[in-house]
């Protein structure tokens, strides 16, 4: 089956700069039944010390591993169980005495079983549908990691020349516990009243995206891509993070939902 090692070294916003190494396989098993495998490790080193409007920026050295099976059912049917472990390995961020009874859990790195399992539909025209649900964490820039559960639903087909994909998902996101003094507020010189025992940030994302790719030859596309996110926090921040609005009991308000769109018109190679 299919194997393959990727390397990738990228700078961002030039805050951060990572070194990453990935691979993924798959081979014949037992009759239907395919072995898989999966892993990517990183080296994450932020550029700005001290607090900035995300606060202290943590380096980690995030580690995903999973292995599993893909069991063919049908020649159109298949489903796949992948189970595995996580561990952001997140440096320290040297918090004090205070800060570390009150928020014990702020330095804590991720470390937890991660899983996939997902049911793939496919026919021989082109039309596949996909439904799973993905246990894994993330790096974050508001806390030393995200851990989510999400559960998606996509769909493909082609008509001709234009193939088609929509694509649906819930998630859950459960941020790692910020430290006492993370949200501290210059301007009303006081610690936000949800910290005095850390505050456990969960989100609730809905997501959706629709793509649409025209085959003007057999090596020439033109792809359109729409992307939508809606992420329901009602957080008030507190003005920490620079946009506030001044309420006429002058009270600050920054609240942390928010709704993102992406449009991406470009055209498509085929080799």
């Amino acid at each position: 089956g299919p194997h393959r090692v990727t390397h990738r070294t990228n700078e961002k916003w030039r805050d951060i700069l990572y070194h990453g190494f990935s691979f993924d396989s798959e081979w014949s098993g037992v009759g239907p039944i395919h072995f898989v495998a999966d892993g990517r490790w990183q080296m994450r080193d932020y550029l700005i010390d001290g607090h900035g409007y995300y606060g202290e920026l943590t380096d980690s050295y995030p580690l995903h591993a999973r292995i599993g099976a893909k069991w063919f059912v049908t020649d159109w049917a298949s489903v796949l169980g992948m189970v595995g472990y996580g561990n952001s390995f997140t440096e320290p961020r040297g918090l004090d005495e205070e800060a570390r009874q009150e928020t014990p859990n702020a330095d804590d790195s991720f470390s937890d079983v991660i899983w996939e399992g997902r049911l793939s539909l496919e026919n021989p025209g082109g039309t596949s549908f996909q439904v799973g649900w993905v246990h894994d964490y993330a790096d974050s820039l508001f806390s030393n990691y995200v851990a989510y559960n999400t559960i998606y639903l996509r769909w493909a087909d082609g008509f001709g020349r234009l193939a088609v994909k929509l694509g649906v998902s819930y998630s859950h996101y459960v941020y790692a516990q910020l430290p006492r003094d993370y949200l501290f507020n210059p301007q009303s010189d006081a610690v936000t009243g949800l910290l005095g025992s850390g505050w456990d940030r969960a989100d609730i994302v809905l997501a959706g995206e629709f793509g649409a790719e025209l085959a003007l030859t057999d090596y020439l596309g033109v792809e359109l891509r729409y992307e939508l996110e809606c992420v329901n926090e009602p957080f008030n921040s507190d003005a920490k993070f620079g946009t506030r609005v001044v309420t006429a009991e002058g009270v600050f308000e920054d609240y942390l939902a928010y709704n993102r769109s992406l449009l991406l018109l470009g055209a498509v190679l085929h080799l």
